[in-house]
């Protein structure tokens, strides 16, 4: 059973109760990306989330709508995930808001063509939705 944090962060053991908590949430979500399962990896999400990527002229607006744009990759451009490692984990805990910025490097296909990447992700998560992810930004990471 999950720890209920609809009362808010009163101290620092709530702080880290709930950053426990986005940890686990980070893991899965970083599992069912790495393993192509857009459905569990959407699962962290809230309905209405965004999502803006470095390569795309617009956000993307909830889940739905990012679901739909996967399989159009999938079907279409034949993409899959080949591999996915996040690393430089920062996380900041508000009394509602949690902002996790990380360091994600992955390697994914378009039909035969393999296309490594390096990004900087944030992600927003939401007390009042449950501590779900409400926002991701993925931006190009300079080099060091």
């Amino acid at each position: 059973m999950e720890p209920d944090f609809a009362a808010g962060i009163g101290n620092h053991h709530d702080t880290a109760m709930v950053e426990a908590h986005i940890r686990a949430k980070l893991a899965g979500l970083s599992e069912a990306f790495a393993s192509n399962d857009v459905e569990a990896y959407l699962a962290g999400f809230h309905e209405e989330a965004t999502f803006q990527f470095h390569y795309s002229p617009r956000l993307v607006d909830g889940r739905d709508e990012y679901r739909r744009l996967w399989r159009e990759w999938e079907q279409n451009d034949g993409f899959r995930i080949l591999r996915s490692v996040t690393s430089d984990l920062t996380i900041r805990i508000s009394s509602s808001v949690c902002v996790v910025v990380q360091s994600l490097d992955m390697t994914y296909a378009v039909g035969d063509r393999v296309i490594p990447s390096a990004e900087r992700q944030t992600l927003v998560f939401a007390q009042d939705a449950g501590w779900l992810a409400i926002h991701e930004h993925n931006s190009p990471r300079p080099e060091a």
